[in-house]
């Protein structure tokens, strides 16, 4: 049965009292059985709660009787049967149940047992105390131990009874797991004949029940009915099967036994036994998660049946990839299956689920996920060395601190059809830059060389370019275009390297839209070297390139700051995430059709440090307000977290003053605070409300305002709190928000989910952090825009957008390069989407739409696709700055209805949805769209310079590449 709820905001182990039956699991007597069994059975398999099972059970006998002693061999009988669980058919039926660490092990230890004639008994019927009392006298005369995997089970004779009264035997929920089972009585007997003796007998079944019980749900939240409130024994109460002449229905270590059939969610059923059955899986957790590699884990109990194992994954529930298959022997037990993934992309989710099969069936485990490390980072990345073609001396590749990749390589060159050199690499996917600063090259030869290189495989004939420099400062672009071609050589420069006064020269390839350009940058003057057609795969290989031109040494060449990196969406603009303290399990995030998926671990936010994971924006000033929605929490705990947080960038990190809200998968929402670094935490307020839930911190001078909403719109204060700003501005910091997880555990990942999350200023339209208003052209009137619970309202006149000049109300974020290579990539290959709810119809030719142009000329360059009243979508662009407008294409709809513009270059794309996910392309466009400034955004226009027209957008998102 569950556990009851302990206090919001009570973050200590609760004690839990004996007088409540909700903190109990029971064995009932027969004459209540049948309800229970029938109405378990209705609710179907068993289900998982969320909590810890007892891995590896370790079992305890107390025979508590200070009168007259127990029938001959009650003691004798019960201590054998409990040897006799271990490893048994019958006790495998719980090697099927599993938690987030793992499946149960199928093995029982007997810890010890003590007979207890002096203490007496309490007057009342035995509370939880009077057992935890009972239990520690125990462990202090034999000196045992315990863990969270022990459970101790204290016999007393006939009249002694419990607090929930007209049972067997009950099981408490307490660490360690404490229970008694009562001295046969009416209701208790599995009936004639028996193997053993009546009493005897009675009591081993119980003492089955409660065993059983206890491994698979300990405290309560493991597995049950969550209608019937009924545990693998509950379901199957005073059920035995087929029994022998003698009575029992099983044989246990040569011993017979007459015990209750268990619960199996395998076979849907009651039953003796789990042997010779389908495999029980378990899928645990990604090891060693690099950029472009994982190690997956998972465990197997064959159930006496040879099987064979593997791990499937990839980027979707559809999977596709799968690690080597394991054999394993029908006798081996629980038995863990791993692989390692190769050629992932970075900064990309993954599924990936453990998959088992023997002549009994196939069972797959449930779906996990892990996050590659982001591109482009050297610290944490994963560098693969190869010696590529006949080298002479084998190379090598070490980063230094993280920062420096030093190689070190042999071969005779790279040139003619096929190259002799040391490669250090990663996977690229698709388009991306390759880049590092040289600072050494050794002269081994004139010709040696140190550089970056794009090359479709490691075969020494392969497709490559290749930018390098030689040990005189010579600069060589050169590519191989087709596998087994020769070597061209495009271009070249001269630079200094280091000792020579300056900086490290910084080299760059870029791959974007069917390109590959090279540049050479000092001091943050940058040059193209020059530029060649893209003839490679979209999977290729990127890094660093040595050659000695000598087979018989190495040549050493430092690469500082070395990176590849993908031009992938991301997050949007300003957010970004890591872990904060010791997490346990590395967190991620992702961002996809306006939803946080926030996976993070870690113990706790609270205490005097925190450890979680962080989605962060930064800054917050004064008056600024972050919302969110959590949609979804997991039940790793029932104190893990998904909420927002404002923290006092002290330089304290995991034990920065913060203030939190969150809410927990009870559904109680906690509002917290740090009053200043390393201080404890403090609980400030709670309410319970399920999700999803609205939540809102507000800045407001000295104070920090928590808030909740059901609607997004009507919200109520939780608390308030004032944190030590004082302390922080004496450090220089400044206050930041974000969006936080913790699963309270740092062996598993809490995945949870927020939607409408935005950052918003003190300004009275409440538009989110790098969005703003402005008309453009000769409106007529002035338009305007608010943003309130994920709706942007804006209103619009303007005679049209059409001709050579447009007039219309803008709501847009801008963007501008910096002049440094691969720069230019969110400008060039950026997307806006917005859902249209509403078009005030103030003219069959009035607009609400998205739009990315050049500027706010009303003249700019600029590509729309917009909904007028009439449900016509109208895909247009003005293909030069002054030109006029043309209509490309169009469909009609009706609302609400998905808008997006995508940008790839100069080429953009019109596509419409009435869900958000399936896309139809309108038309697409190539007008000349500067490639170093853009602004994207919704719009609206009234055609109707007297007038304006309100219209509605949700789920607004520009998407850039990271």
């Amino acid at each position: 049965m569950a556990a009851a709820p302990r206090p919001a905001g009570e973050e200590q182990e609760p004690l839990l009292g004996a007088d409540d039956s909700a903190v109990a699991g029971i064995a009932r007597r027969q004459d209540d059985a049948a309800q229970t069994a029938a109405s378990a059975t209705a609710a179907g398999d068993v289900t998982y709660h969320g909590g810890m099972i007892q891995r590896s059970q370790k079992v305890f006998t107390i025979f508590w009787n200070p009168g007259a002693p127990f029938p001959e061999g009650y003691q004798t009988t019960i201590n054998q049967f409990v040897r006799d669980l271990d490893g048994s058919s019958y006790y495998a039926i719980a090697s099927q149940y599993s938690d987030q660490t793992g499946l149960i092990s199928g093995r029982l230890t007997f810890g010890g047992t003590w007979l207890d004639t002096a203490n007496p008994f309490p007057d009342t019927a035995l509370s939880y105390a009077d057992l935890a009392d009972e239990v520690d006298r125990a462990k202090t005369a034999n000196g045992w131990t315990s863990d969270f995997n022990s459970y101790f089970q204290v016999y007393t004779p006939a009249g002694i009874v419990s607090l929930v009264s007209g049972v067997c035997g009950l099981h408490y929920f307490a660490n360690p797991a404490v229970g008694q089972i009562l001295f046969p009585q009416t209701g208790c007997f599995p009936g004639a004949p028996y193997p053993h003796d009546a009493i005897i007998d009675a009591a081993i079944n119980t003492s089955a029940h409660e065993i059983m019980e206890t491994a698979t749900d300990p405290r309560g939240d493991g597995w049950y009915h969550l209608d019937a409130t009924g545990e693998i024994s509950d379901v199957c109460n005073f059920g035995f099967g087929i029994r022998g002449a003698d009575g029992s229905n099983v044989v246990l270590g040569g011993h017979p036994y007459v015990v209750q059939l268990q619960y199996s969610n395998m076979t849907s059923g009651c039953v003796a036994s789990l042997a010779a059955v389908r495999p029980s899986v378990f899928t645990g957790a990604a090891t060693a998660v690099g950029s472009f590699q994982a190690t997956l884990n998972g465990t197997v109990n064959p159930n006496g049946l040879t099987t064979t194992a593997f791990l499937q994954y990839g980027p979707t529930t559809a999977y596709g990839g799968q690690t080597p298959a394991k054999t394993i022997a029908a006798n081996a037990g629980i038995t863990p299956v791993s692989g390692v993934t190769a050629a992932l992309a970075c900064s990309s989710l993954y599924h990936f689920r453990a998959v088992a099969t023997n002549s009994g069936g196939t069972t797959t485990a449930s779906d996990s996920t892990f996050t590659t490390t982001a591109c482009g980072s050297s610290s944490g990345t994963t560098w693969i060395y190869r010696d590529i073609g006949t080298v002479g001396t084998a190379g090598s590749a070490s980063l230094s601190g993280g920062a420096d990749l030093t190689v070190n390589s042999a071969g005779a060159d790279i040139w003619g059809t096929a190259d002799s050199f040391g490669y250090a690499y990663q996977p690229l996917t698709g388009d991306g830059e390759v880049s590092a600063s040289v600072a050494a090259v050794e002269n081994t030869h004139p010709f040696a060389k140190g550089g970056i290189m794009l090359r479709t495989t490691t075969a020494a004939n392969s497709a490559f370019v290749l930018l390098d420099i030689r040990p005189d400062g010579q600069i060589e672009f050169m590519t191989r275009p087709q596998p087994g071609g020769s070597v061209t050589f495009i271009a070249g420069a001269s630079t200094s390297l280091p000792p020579s006064p300056g900086p490290a020269p910084r080299l760059i390839l870029t791959r974007a839209d069917g390109v590959i350009a090279a540049y050479l940058g000092v001091s943050n003057v940058w040059k193209a070297i020059g530029s060649v057609p893209d003839t490679m795969p979209r999977g290729i290989l990127a890094g660093m390139a040595v050659t000695s031109h000598d087979r018989s040494t190495l040549n050493t060449t430092v690469f500082a700051g070395p990176f590849v990196r993908n031009f992938l969406l991301g997050l949007p603009q300003g957010w970004t995430d890591r872990d904060v303290g010791e997490v346990g399990v590395a967190g991620n995030s992702t961002y996809q059709n306006g939803v946080f998926t926030v996976r993070g671990a870690g113990a706790n936010i609270w205490g005097t440090a925190d450890s979680y994971h962080l989605v962060q924006f930064a800054p917050f000033p004064d008056g600024s307000s972050i919302v969110a929605r959590v949609t979804h929490v997991d039940n790793t705990n029932a104190y893990a977290k998904a909420g927002i947080i404002l923290v006092l960038d002290d330089g304290a990190d995991a034990a920065n003053a913060d203030v939190v809200l969150d809410v927990r998968p009870t559904g109680d929402v906690e509002f917290m605070m740090r009053p200043s670094a390393g201080a404890p935490t403090q609980f400030l307020a709670s309410v319970r409300i399920t999700t999803p839930i609205w939540l809102k911190l507000t800045l407001m001078g000295p104070a920090v305002n928590g808030y909740t909403s059901t609607d997004g719109l009507n919200w109520s204060l939780v608390g308030s709190a004032q944190p030590d700003f004082g302390q922080m501005n004496v450090r220089g910091g400044r206050p930041f928000v974000g969006l936080a997880v913790a699963s309270r555990d740092t062996l598993r990942l809490n995945t949870s989910t927020f939607d409408n999350v935005s950052v918003v200023g003190s300004d009275p339209s409440g538009l989110p952090a790098f969005w703003s208003s402005h008309d453009v052209g000769a409106t007529g009137r002035p338009g305007s825009a608010f943003f309130d619970g994920g709706i942007f309202s804006v209103s619009g006149a303007g005679a049209n957008i059409w001709g050579t000049a447009d007039a219309f109300q803008f709501v847009s974020q801008s963007l501008a390069v910096s002049g440094v290579p691969g720069d230019d990539y969110p400008v060039t290959h950026s997307q806006i989407v917005a859902r249209v709810t509403a078009v005030a119809p103030t003219d069959p030719f009035a607009k609400a739409g998205v739009m990315i142009r050049d500027s706010n000329d009303p003249g700019s360059v600029d590509v729309v696709l917009d909904i007028r009243p009439t449900g016509d979508v109208e895909f247009m662009t003005r293909s030069a700055t002054g030109g006029s407008t043309k209509y490309i294409g169009g469909v009609n709809v009706g609302l609400p209805v998905w808008l997006s513009l995508a940008r790839q270059g100069y080429r953009v794309t019109g596509s419409v949805s009435a869900d958000g996910v399936h896309w139809t392309t309108v038309g697409a466009a190539t007008p000349a769209l500067s490639s170093r400034q853009t602004e994207l955004g919704i719009v609206v226009n009234s055609h109707d310079t007297r007038t304006t027209n309100r219209s509605t957008f949700d789920n607004v998102e520009v998407r850039l590449p990271q």
